[in-house]
């Protein structure tokens, strides 16, 4: 694999419109991108160790669980679906996410995923 001494990964996850998030295998936020803030309505920091569904709205929790639960279960290397997310103002946003499982060592250790609204 090529390396790439100029790109900074940090740097180009920061500039991203989209939301960029892992999650470990309980679901809980272990990294979410500046784009969070906007997307999600809530401060970074409020969200790291807090499980997904507190940016899902109700009546999408459900599905958005099974997703999550079928993605940790598949060799699939990665999954689309749409969900609904609710701010903390109230609104309701429609999110795409694109998720995929992360392995370390050969053991699944979490899920990362990208979320355009």
């Amino acid at each position: 694999m090529p390396t790439y001494p100029f790109l900074d990964y940090q740097d180009l996850l920061a500039r991203l419109a989209d939301v960029v998030y892992v999650v470990d295998t309980e679901g809980r936020f272990t990294y979410i991108n500046p784009a969070g803030e906007r997307i999600f309505g809530w401060a970074v920091e409020e969200l790291i160790g807090q499980h997904f569904a507190k940016v899902i709205a109700p009546d999408a929790l459900a599905e958005t669980v099974e997703h999550f639960r079928v993605g940790l279960a598949s060799a699939d290397p990665g999954r689309f679906f749409e969900t609904r997310i609710l701010q903390p103002d109230g609104q309701v946003r429609d999110l795409e996410i694109h998720a995929g499982n992360i392995y370390r060592d050969g053991r699944l250790v979490g899920r990362q995923g990208s979320g355009a609204t």
